[in-house]
C-alpha cells in the first residue's frame, strides 16, 4: 500500500478509486457530503482544497 503524505498524494488516489467504482466527481460529492469543488480541488493535488467553497458548490448539484 502506498504511503499518503499530502494532498498530492492522496488526490490521484482518490481518482483513481472513483473512476474504479465509475462515479463523477459531482456523484462522490453527495455520497461524502462534500461539494464539487472540493473533490475538483482535492484530485488537483491543491494543497488546501477549501471546504467552504465547496459547499457552496454542492448547493447547485441536485
Amino acid at each position: 500500500m502506498q504511503a499518503i503524505s499530502g494532498c498530492q498524494s492522496l488526490g490521484p488516489l482518490v481518482r483513481t478509486e472513483r473512476k474504479a467504482q465509475r462515479l463523477t466527481q459531482e456523484q462522490l460529492a453527495g455520497l461524502t457530503g462534500v461539494g464539487g469543488r472540493f473533490v475538483r480541488e482535492l484530485e488537483a493535488g491543491k494543497a488546501t482544497p477549501s471546504a467552504s467553497q465547496g459547499a457552496g458548490d454542492r448547493s447547485r448539484s441536485s
